[in-house]
């Protein structure tokens, strides 16, 4: 007798399918549909979201606002409690000039958020060290003159006793490797270090025939500029916090009454896969009399997939949850307002799986983010009480991409964990060839 398997879950295809295409960049320019007041907003919406979060790991928030004549409506969804939007509210309302609201404001952030501050300055150290491993200067010789008047006009306070802007960074980069203080004036100014520095944008050329700088700003290194901007960005986001509500204050004749509403949580299953995720994968493709792959066809189609596991624990722990952009758009789908665009900002870029239920969600609604960073999240959950349509035909689009790396994997197609494309441009616009490491000091 033939042995019986069970058939392939939702679940396992979509682990699977993460550890073969884990760095795949699945992504659209969601912010080529938007207009100027859009990005603003979506802006200020993932200044919001950020704040809510409070751990290092698995804490993701998501949030939309509605104004109704002197009312705010505040919606939020969140993978872990948040119980201090309170008090941030009372420092946002509270009395005070603005430089001095945002300061008790980022008092409150580094206080509820510092696990989570933490975890970015460990990430930023990992980068810090890797680009020091390599000789060389860290800034671009071109830009010392530029960056002297930047870094001059943003820190009056500090910059006098420097000479130069390397000098600067240098300081810079010795005090982010020290451990963070626990004082808040001092990591106070260790973030508007990082927001100032990683808010660097380099002056245009006003020859628009010329070629234009590319986007890698102050270090040769990306990684290294995205750590340091990451780290600043909750100075930004109090800063450009109070900047919005004043100047909401100022064109309203009456207090802005701001109301709560957050979105039923949904809960976090640890469960196990196999580490061995071709059993997963050669299952799916017995049941549909696909042709069977070796760990060496898959990566000979994906260079870049899991390898194959070693000796050890056979099973891998995975945490399942419903992301919080997802569980939003729900839960204001069902409250039957009649909304037509709606903007949810997020703590992180969502990911290929939220970008497409989002885009095709029903009722006559458009959801909107600003970040889409394309990755395909092992443990990615199906919202419950969502649109059926919807849920089928991500469930066909996850089907066809395991059926499209079996297909990869049997006919020796290079597949470069790309998403398909319909034609060689659309190929050409997707990928995004990895990144090739420079040195450090330039």
């Amino acid at each position: 007798m033939a042995e019986s398997r069970e058939a392939v879950t939702f679940a396992e295809s979509v682990y699977a399918l993460s550890k073969v295409v884990h760095i795949a960049k699945f992504r659209n320019d969601v912010s080529l549909g938007l207009n100027e007041h859009q990005r603003k907003h979506l802006r200020l919406l993932d200044d919001i979201a950020l704040l809510l979060v409070t751990e290092p790991k698995s804490d993701v928030a998501a949030v939309a606002l509605e104004r109704r004549s002197s009312e705010v409506h505040f919606y939020y969804a969140k993978n872990c409690p948040a119980t201090h939007i309170d008090e941030l509210i009372a420092v946002l309302k509270g009395i005070g000039t603005p430089t001095e609201r945002s300061e008790k404001m980022l008092d409150k952030v580094m206080l509820v958020c510092r696990a989570k501050i933490l975890s970015r300055h460990s990430k930023l150290l990992v980068t810090i060290r890797e680009n020091k491993a390599v000789d060389g200067p860290y800034i671009r010789g071109d830009r010392h003159g530029e960056l002297h008047g930047y870094f001059k006009s943003n820190f009056s306070d500090w910059y006098a006793e420097f000479t130069t802007a390397a000098e600067f960074l240098t300081t810079f980069l010795t005090v982010i490797e020290k451990p963070l203080p626990s004082k808040s004036e001092q990591l106070f100014d260790i973030l508007r270090m990082a927001h100032v520095i990683g808010s660097y944008r380099p002056e245009l050329s006003p020859d628009t025939t010329a070629p234009q700088r590319p986007p890698e700003l102050i270090f040769i290194d990306p990684m290294l500029n995205q750590r340091i901007r990451l780290l600043g960005d909750y100075y930004g986001a109090v800063k450009r916090i109070v900047k919005h509500y004043d100047l909401a204050a100022e064109r309203q004749s009456e207090e802005i009454k701001i109301k709560i509403h957050p979105a039923p949580g949904t809960a976090q299953l640890a469960a196990t896969m196999p580490k061995d995720y071709l059993t997963i994968l050669n299952r799916f493709a017995t049941e549909r009399n696909l042709p069977t792959a070796t760990y060496a066809t898959i990566a000979a189609a994906y260079p870049i997939c899991t390898p194959a596991p070693t000796a050890g624990k056979p099973l891998q722990s995975v945490l399942h949850s419903v992301h919080a952009e997802c569980t939003l758009a729900v839960y204001l789908t069902s409250l039957g307002r009649p909304w037509t665009n709606i903007e949810i900002g997020c703590s992180k870029g969502s990911c290929w799986l939220c970008e497409f239920y989002l885009s095709h969600t029903q009722a006559g609604l458009a959801f909107h983010v600003r970040n889409v960073h394309g990755k395909l999240q092992p443990g990615w959950t199906m919202p419950e009480g969502g649109d059926a349509m919807v849920e089928k035909s991500l469930r066909e689009l996850v089907v066809n991409e395991v059926i499209e790396v079996m297909h990869k994997a049997h006919n020796g197609t290079r597949g470069d964990s790309q998403p398909r494309s319909e034609s060689d441009e659309d190929e050409k616009k997707n990928t995004e060839p990895t990144p090739i490491r420079r040195p450090f000091w330039v």
